[in-house]
């Protein structure tokens, strides 16, 4: 292993024909991969998680349709230690949450003042890019307005931790999180022109 060097190698490909027409999002653990797919051709807009439990058992949680404890065109998930799933539905301030078996077992709460607050003047409907576990945390990602929020999921309590400048001309599209030791680490595919 050299500095600065990575090497990589394609190993094999996996496919299934119920796992909808392309890959949007991917969550791994040690014994669980996790992605959400756009619905198939007839359904497109119907998007999907897709679980791989390792070796290789296939399944897909919820079913496209608006209400709790579904998933309905969602854009972001997480996966926690215990293997249970977290995702959001587009047009909906809740987080739906399933168990390693693809049952819903709760709803979490968005605080859209902490996470979709627009300077304190108004709060619209979230719309979550991305999510990440750190336990005791559930951090999220926001699109607009550009914020990084945090739920203590022991405490029940929501925290702005980054709330981005609305008068600029920027916006941030935080496709991808991680977070480590408190740390937030962003990917985001529109380039920066400062």
């Amino acid at each position: 292993f050299k500095e600065n060097e990575v090497t990589m190698e394609w190993v094999e490909t996996w496919k299934n024909k119920n796992w909808g027409f392309m890959g949007l999002s991917i969550c791994a653990t040690p014994n669980r991969i996790g992605f959400i797919s756009l619905g198939k051709m007839e359904s497109m807009m119907d998007y999907q998680v897709n679980m791989i439990d390792l070796p290789k058992t296939y399944y897909t949680i919820g079913k496209p349709i608006n209400e709790p404890g579904q998933i309905y065109q969602s854009l972001s998930y997480a996966v926690d230690d215990e293997g249970n799933l977290y995702t959001t539905n587009l047009g909906s301030s809740v987080i739906n949450v399933f168990n390693p078996k693809g049952e819903s077992q709760k709803s979490i709460e968005i605080d859209r003042a902490a996470v979709s607050s627009m300077m304190g003047i108004m709060e619209i409907m979230p719309l979550i890019t991305d999510m990440y576990i750190e336990t005791p945390y559930l951090y999220v990602a926001n699109l607009i307005p550009n914020t990084i929020a945090r739920d203590d999921m022991k405490e029940d309590s929501w925290e702005n931790l980054y709330e981005g400048d609305m008068m600029s001309d920027s916006l941030n599209v935080w496709l991808d999180m991680y977070v480590e030791k408190e740390v937030v680490y962003l990917l985001d595919p529109v380039p920066d022109e400062n």
